[in-house]
């Protein structure tokens, strides 16, 4: 899902109809994202750029794909939508 701008009031109601956010960032610009989505108790998967380092740990509360490996991050997606009790 792809949105244009989104009110303060409404990302819950966003983060209701998502499985997994992915936020592959080549350098941290806006971690608030991962954070809304966490806390909407989702699957997140992000680069290790800036902040993002201090809040997300692979395997434990998110995925952590390298930048640019296009590969491992379809890898990662498909294995999260295909197994519910691993986006869990």
């Amino acid at each position: 899902m792809v949105t244009g701008y989104v009110s303060n009031q409404d990302p819950p109601s966003y983060y209701s109809v998502v499985d997994v956010l992915v936020h592959p960032s080549l350098r941290d610009g806006m971690r608030n994202v991962l954070l809304e989505a966490m806390a909407c108790e989702k699957a997140v998967i992000a680069t290790p750029v800036g902040g993002v380092l201090e809040m997300l740990q692979d395997g434990k509360n998110g995925r952590m794909v390298s930048i640019n490996d296009v590969n491992s991050l379809a890898m990662i997606i498909c294995d999260l939508l295909s197994d519910k009790a691993l986006r869990n």
